[in-house]
């Protein structure tokens, strides 16, 4: 008898709560809005403003990224908070997170 193989994709793993977390927030329709708020509230980059030059901010960075809340409260309200986040243009988002990635 022939042995029929059915390949049945899996949605991919998510290995840590975290990441969980951070794909869900994200995703949400909440994030969604406030972060069309804040581009439509300051739609030139924070970073260059300070140095005289002005691109258009096409991001939404979070100022203290959420991922360092101690506890899921804290996660969600700064993940959420306006006071922690800034508008910015692709390359200083880059440059920012390259940063994060190098300490």
């Amino acid at each position: 008898m022939a042995k029929i193989n059915l390949k049945v994709k899996h949605p991919p793993r998510i290995k840590t709560t975290r990441k969980a977390t951070a794909l869900n927030i994200y995703n949400s329709s909440r994030w969604q809005k406030l972060r069309r708020a804040k581009i439509r509230s300051n739609p030139i980059c924070e970073l260059c403003a300070k140095k005289n030059l002005t691109r258009v901010a096409r991001e939404v960075d979070h100022i203290r990224p959420f991922e360092e809340g101690r506890d899921y409260n804290e996660v969600i309200f700064l993940a959420y908070d306006w006071d922690n986040l800034q508008s910015l243009c692709i390359p200083c988002h880059k440059e920012k997170h390259k940063g994060q990635l190098n300490r």
